[in-house]
């Protein structure tokens, strides 16, 4: 604890460094800067402390990070196995970079990097790069940035496909806080995109939204708890799989958990889906089914579906 002195004095230096708002905002954006480069640091040597056995430090070599208080600049230790004849080139490791899940050659890091992402999904690469500038987190190429997505992406399918081998091979339910709810709503569907690459044929994304119910918003209803899964799965049993394991990062799914799909009439919708959830009540969604009554009937359609309804 500071004691009254202390904090007048440290109040007056202060004032000398800051003109208004902005410049302490910039004054304390570089302190949690400093702060992060300390605790890189820390952490660096305490891992140097507790390093594996038949490992030593070969030097210190340099990483920049990209985050959303500006770039963090720091030196981590770099280690190689212990031989008795060194090797000319020796694979080594930055147990930092391990203790922290940082992927090599990544700069852009942390809650930046899920802006980032986030915006390329809502804007363009070029109006995704200029809102990020304009907003003070440095400039990043609209070049880098689908980079930087392809990367991101790539990432998430090996997490996910890690999470599904986790459950369907060795039996590991996935980590997370689970929900149970009396009901869950599952609505499967997929959608076709052309192929931008002369000669290559479409491909179906399967998607399935899951949802707790509908809340009342005015005269309107929304999703509630809404979340979205995508897959390009050629195979339903691949789809469900993956699905699945992440579903149960979040919900269980036991079988007094009443499931309701709704989807199309596609096979790996309608026979594929029980498989995995036993007890689910699988249907045909309203959209599809007032479609395919209106292929059917034609002009009649309208007074059937009156009565439907």
């Amino acid at each position: 604890m500071r004691s009254d002195e202390e904090s007048i004095a440290f109040i007056s230096r202060l004032l000398q460094c800051v003109e208004d708002f902005n410049s302490l905002e910039d004054f304390c954006i570089a302190l949690v800067r400093h702060f992060i480069e300390l605790c890189l640091k820390e952490l660096d040597d305490y891992l140097f402390k507790n390093k594996p056995k038949g490992y030593n430090c070969d030097g210190f070599k340099v990483r920049v990070f990209q985050t959303k208080f500006g770039d963090i600049s720091f030196s981590r230790r770099y280690y190689v196995k212990a031989t008795k004849k060194k090797k000319r080139k020796q694979k080594g490791r930055f147990l930092l970079d391990e203790a922290l899940k940082i992927p090599k050659r990544r700069r852009l890091v942390g809650s930046l990097l899920k802006l980032a992402v986030s915006l390329c999904t809502r804007l363009s690469y070029r109006e995704a790069s200029e809102v990020l500038e304009e907003a003070g987190f440095g400039y990043i190429s609209h070049q880098r940035l689908h980079d930087i997505v392809k990367e991101y992406g790539k990432d998430q399918i090996k997490h996910v496909d890690n999470v599904r081998k986790g459950l369907f091979l060795k039996g590991e339910e996935p980590a997370g806080k689970k929900k149970k709810v009396p009901i869950l709503f599952i609505e499967a569907d997929g959608i076709h995109v052309k192929s931008q690459e002369v000669g290559k044929e479409s491909m179906e994304i399967k998607l399935a939204a899951v949802h707790e119910g509908w809340d009342d918003i005015g005269k309107e209803k929304r999703l509630k708890n809404l979340r979205v899964f995508m897959d390009m799965s050629k195979s339903g049993d691949a789809f469900w799989e993956a699905f699945m394991a992440q579903l149960l990062k979040y919900y269980e799914t036991d079988e007094d958990v009443v499931i309701v799909v709704n989807g199309d009439g596609a096979a790996w919708i309608q026979s594929k889906v029980r498989e995995y959830f036993p007890q689910a009540i699988v249907q045909i969604d309203r959209f599809h089914l007032i479609r395919d009554v209106y292929k059917v009937f034609g002009g009649n359609a309208k007074k059937l579906i009156e009565i439907l309804n």
